[in-house]
C-alpha cells in the first residue's frame, strides 16, 4: 500500500435508501469517505446502455461538484448512479475503482459488485462479485453504543426487556390488510406482556397518519412511540441499541437488515403477506439463517451474530486494497489534472 491514504468518495442517490448502504461501506472502511450528494434531471430516466458512461443524467449543481482530484476508490447503490462513476472513472484515466451496490443493467467498469442473495445472480464472469444477506447499512457496534448514551434517558423509565417495534407500511411488494396497524400493534402487545415487559414504537412516512394512530391505540401498556414530525429527534438507533427484542415490519430490505443487525431475537410482521420475488427470498434466507421468526412465535434459540454486509463488503475491498491501490492519491491527482 502506498503511504497516503486512497481517496475515496460515495455517490449518494437522493433516494435515502440507496444512500444509506454507500454510506455503510463507508463507515466500515479505515479510510475517511467524501460524500457526493447527487440530484439527477429528467436524463436519468433514460436506460444506462443509452446513458453509456456520462455525467448527463445529472443536474447542474451535482455536476459542478464533481472535480478531480479523482478518486481512488469509488462506493456507489442503484441504476441512477452508474452512468456517473463510469464518467468519473473514464476521467481518472481508469484509475478509479468502482464499487457498485445491486444488480446493474450494464456491468462495465465495475470492480466488485456487491449483489445481495435476494437479487439475480450477474452471467458476466467479468465482474467480481460479492454475495450478501440484507443490504448494506449504517448500524454498526460504535452507532449503537452512541444511540444508547444519547437515548437512554428517553427510555430509562420503561420496565425491562424493552422490545423496539420498527413500523414501516403498505407497499407494492406487501399486500397488507386494512387493520395491519391494529394488528401488528396487538401482536407486539402480547409479545411485551408475555415477557413482562414494554414497548419502543417507531413508524415511518409509508404508515400513514390512519395507521399510526390505530396502531397507537394498541398500546395499553408502558411505551413510547415516535412519529415522523414529532418535535424530538427520531431515537430508532437507540430503539435497537437499548431493545432486548425487535419487532419489525418486513416492507422494507433495509429496516429487517437493520434490525438483524443488533444481535438481538427478531420477530417479523407481514411475512405471509409478501407478493414480491426479492423480499420473498430475503425473508426466506434470514428464517433459515435462524435470525427471525414469525411474530406470535417464539424465538427460543440464540441469534445469530449481527448482520453485517457493510462490513463483509469493506473486509473484501482491503483485501483488494494492494493490488488496486498502485497509485499514491498525489500522483493521480497530478495525473488526472493532467488529463
Amino acid at each position: 500500500m502506498p503511504r497516503d491514504l486512497p481517496v475515496v468518495w460515495g455517490l449518494l442517490d437522493d433516494r435515502p435508501g440507496h444512500a444509506t448502504q454507500v454510506q455503510g461501506i463507508g463507515d466500515a472502511l479505515p479510510w475517511p469517505m467524501i460524500e457526493k450528494p447527487l440530484t439527477f434531471g429528467w436524463l436519468s430516466r433514460l436506460d444506462n446502455r443509452i446513458l453509456g458512461a456520462s455525467a448527463l443524467g445529472l443536474s447542474r449543481v451535482a455536476r459542478a461538484g464533481l472535480v478531480p482530484p479523482w478518486p481512488d476508490l469509488l462506493v456507489t447503490c442503484g441504476r441512477r448512479c452508474l452512468p456517473v462513476a463510469r464518467w468519473i472513472k473514464r476521467q481518472a484515466g481508469g484509475r478509479t475503482r468502482i464499487v457498485h451496490v445491486m444488480r446493474p443493467s450494464i456491468s462495465t467498469d465495475i470492480d466488485l459488485l456487491v449483489l445481495p442473495y435476494h437479487d439475480r445472480q450477474l452471467t458476466n464472469e467479468e465482474v467480481e462479485v460479492i454475495r450478501v444477506t440484507g443490504a448494506p447499512h449504517r448500524v454498526n457496534a460504535a452507532r449503537l453504543a452512541e444511540g444508547a448514551q444519547t437515548f437512554l434517558p428517553r427510555f430509562a423509565h420503561l420496565p425491562e426487556p424493552r422490545i423496539a417495534v420498527l413500523v414501516g407500511g403498505p407497499a407494492h411488494h406487501v399486500r397488507y390488510r386494512r387493520d395491519w396497524a391494529r394488528e401488528l400493534g396487538l401482536r407486539a402487545v402480547a409479545l411485551a406482556e408475555s415477557l413482562g415487559g414494554s414497548l419502543m414504537v417507531t413508524t415511518s412516512r409509508r404508515t400513514g397518519s390512519h395507521a399510526a394512530a390505530e396502531l397507537a391505540m394498541t398500546l395499553k401498556i408502558p411505551h413510547v412511540i415516535w412519529k415522523p414530525g414529532d418535535p424530538e429527534p427520531n431515537p430508532y438507533l437507540g430503539m435497537l441499541a437499548l431493545a432486548d427484542a425487535v419487532v419489525v415490519s418486513v416492507d422494507s430490505v433495509s429496516m429487517v437488515s437493520e434490525a438483524c443487525a443488533t444481535g438481538k431475537p427478531v420477530h417479523v410482521y407481514g411475512g405471509d403477506r409478501l407478493v414480491g420475488h426479492k423480499l420473498k427470498m430475503l425473508v426466506t434466507r434470514l428464517f433459515k439463517e435462524g435470525r427471525i421468526v414469525a411474530l406470535g412465535d417464539p424465538f427460543d434459540h440464540a441469534p445469530p451474530p449481527p448482520l453485517d454486509a457493510a462490513g463483509e463488503v469493506a473486509a473484501v475491498i482491503m483485501d483488494r486494497a494492494e493490488q488496486w491501490f498502485t497509485q499514491t492519491t498525489r500522483v493521480n491527482a497530478a495525473l488526472s489534472e493532467a488529463g
